[in-house]
């Protein structure tokens, strides 16, 4: 706990660790309920669970390639602000209840998954 107030970028690491599964998980939850609203509800819903399974097929990859990247910090940074432009569209194109608003968010989510995967692995060697 002592580390928790004394150390800032500790700190940081920890809330943006909270904030990302927080959002995530907030996020993964308005899918489904946005998918239960289209006309075709049980075909979305089914898509959005598998949507939601797909990014767990990359993981490996993806945390291989966190292994090697240099500079870390750097890219933990960038994979937060590109993870914010892709929330941002995202809610841009919930406004719409249409199979391409539904398939541009099955897209975001996946690789905004990937990312925050990503940003896992680049956090498991500090």
């Amino acid at each position: 706990m002592k580390l928790l107030f004394r150390n800032q970028a500790y700190r940081l690491l920890t809330l943006s660790r909270f904030f990302n599964a927080f959002g995530a998980s907030i996020f993964n939850l308005v899918f489904i309920v946005y998918a239960s609203t289209l006309p075709q509800a049980s075909f979305a819903v089914a898509m959005a669970n598998i949507v939601m399974i797909l990014p767990t097929l990359f993981t490996v990859f993806v945390g291989i390639r966190a292994d090697y990247t240099r500079d870390k910090v750097k890219w933990m940074v960038y994979s937060g602000l590109f993870q914010a432009v892709l929330f941002f569209l995202a809610a841009l194109v919930v406004q719409q209840a249409s199979l391409f608003a539904f398939s541009s968010l099955c897209l975001i989510n996946v690789i905004s998954d990937v990312i925050s995967d990503f940003a896992g692995g680049l956090r498991m060697p500090l």
